[in-house]
């Protein structure tokens, strides 16, 4: 059951906080920027937004979307030159600071599947990603 949604003028993040089965969720989609520039700015945001709304501090966070940047160029990518952006730090930082984790990973080690190709020459990047709760049990503390 919705309790409450905010989303950008951008179009690209959308928060829906929610109660599951009991239980206060936030359920984040995003569409991050391209350029690196743009998704370090854009994660600052996202962090500020998750981090400093009083309503979010005993939810559970689900964060998922096209983030535009591998977190694991040895598993998420093929062809081409793959490179680990710097905004992956801001990235790895709201993980962090949430207590989430990238739960295909876990479930799928050494899976190598992707979510954008161009096929001339064939370069295949996984850029999807779905981030939750470490535990089930987990709770928020700050």
């Amino acid at each position: 059951m919705p309790k409450s949604d905010k989303s950008d003028e951008e179009g690209r993040f959308l928060c829906l906080e929610a109660i599951i089965q009991d239980e206060l969720f936030l359920l984040v989609n995003i569409y991050r920027p391209n350029t690196s520039t743009q998704q370090t700015t854009f994660s600052r945001k996202l962090s500020d937004l998750i981090n400093s709304d009083e309503r979010y501090e005993q939810c559970k966070i689900i964060l998922g979307g096209d983030f535009n940047v591998t977190v694991d160029p040895s598993k998420d990518c093929s062809g081409g030159n793959p490179v680990l952006k710097d905004s992956v730090k801001e990235l790895e930082e709201i993980l962090i600071e949430n207590d989430l984790i990238e739960i295909w990973r876990i479930q799928n080690p050494d899976c190598k599947t992707f979510t954008w190709r161009q096929k001339t020459p064939l370069i295949q990047r996984r850029l999807d990603y779905w981030f939750i709760p470490e535990s089930p049990q987990s709770r928020r503390c700050r």
